[in-house]
Parts: structure tokens; C-alpha cells; sequence
């Protein structure tokens, strides 16, 4: 179970999310002006919907992880925005001559906060649903997350890291409380 967990962990450390955006993201800069990430379009005028989605990709001596998560994000006013993906993954790996899978699929309702320019602060709640299959034996569990996140922005990009507040040693597929991640903006 700990090489589970490890093989996650580091298939999500080295995964990032990709948020394909057709409009700028804006927000408020110090002094209230308005400040523009990215370029415009027709988007930016009226339509507050944008679509982005997440992928991961895990490789190891026995094994490998996917991870897919499309996404729909809302812009509330242009510091605020809200969310919910779908998150779909499987993992496969040899483990004592056993292949062993797991697929991993749930949800994730997050809302962003852009305070600054160069700054993006996020609430994300996480539900995962896990089917753990080795040989002939099937384990189920579920896994929430409550997070906590703040990240560096720059024009295209985010990296940063996300503290888990429902975490529980043995009870999470993640090895840790906190995640780090990369967001890249198109």
C-alpha cells in the first residue's frame, strides 16, 4: 500500500494542470485599475465561462498513472472565480509478480482569489473514489480533501502549494498534507 501511495504521489507531484482559456483573466490591480492577464477577446467582453482541464502523466520500472480532469470554471467579478471538474484516473504496476490497478475517479468545487497581480489564493474541495484491484482482491475507499491553496502568478502561469485540512495518515491516497502544483495559462 505504501508503494500505492508513493507511485501517486509522485505521478500528481510531477502532473500539472493545463487551463486552455479562450479570455483573459482579470483583476484589480493595487490601486483598482484593472489588470489583464493574457490577451483579448470576445470572451473577455461578456461570456464569464471558461473551460480548462488538468492531466497527469506517472512513470516507474513496473508501472505508470493517468490522469484526466476537465474542467469548468465561472467568473464571478474579476478577482473571483468559482468551479467544479470531473477527475478520471488509473494506475497500473507489477508489484510481486502481481499487477496490481487502481482506478481513481470523484470530483473537485474549487473558488479562486485573485488579491494581486502576482498572487492567487484558492479553496478547493476534493472527493475521490478509489477501486484498488490485486489479483483477485478488490478494495474501495473514498477520500475528501478540504484544501488550502496560494500560488506565485506570473502572465501564463501559477505554481504553488495546497495544504489538505481533512488529511489522515493511512487514510489518503497522498503521502502528505500538502501538494504542490503548476497551473499554465493559454
Amino acid at each position: 500500500m505504501k508503494r500505492v501511495i508513493s507511485f501517486v504521489f509522485v505521478a500528481i507531484f510531477l502532473s500539472f494542470s493545463v487551463l486552455a482559456q479562450s479570455y483573459s483573466f482579470e483583476q484589480t490591480g493595487g490601486h483598482g485599475e484593472p489588470v489583464s492577464y493574457g490577451k483579448k477577446s470576445r470572451s473577455s467582453q461578456g461570456n464569464p465561462f471558461r473551460f480548462y482541464g488538468g492531466f497527469g502523466l506517472g512513470f516507474s520500472n513496473h508501472g505508470f498513472y493517468v490522469d484526466i480532469q476537465p474542467g469548468l470554471l465561472y467568473r464571478v467579478r474579476p478577482a473571483f472565480h468559482v468551479g467544479a471538474n470531473a477527475q478520471l484516473g488509473y494506475q497500473s504496476y507489477r508489484n510481486f509478480n502481481v499487477r496490481t490497478h487502481t482506478y481513481i475517479y470523484g470530483y473537485d468545487l474549487l473558488a479562486l482569489y485573485l488579491p494581486w497581480q502576482h498572487l492567487e489564493l484558492s479553496i478547493d474541495y476534493q472527493q475521490l473514489y478509489i477501486r484498488y484491484e490485486a489479483g483477485s482482491a478488490t478494495t474501495r475507499w473514498q477520500v475528501p480533501a478540504f484544501y488550502l491553496g496560494m500560488a506565485y502568478r506570473t502572465r501564463n502561469a501559477a505554481i504553488g502549494f495546497r495544504y489538505d485540512l481533512l488529511y489522515k495518515e493511512g487514510k489518503s491516497i497522498y503521502p502528505s498534507a500538502f501538494t504542490p502544483f503548476v497551473r499554465i495559462y493559454f
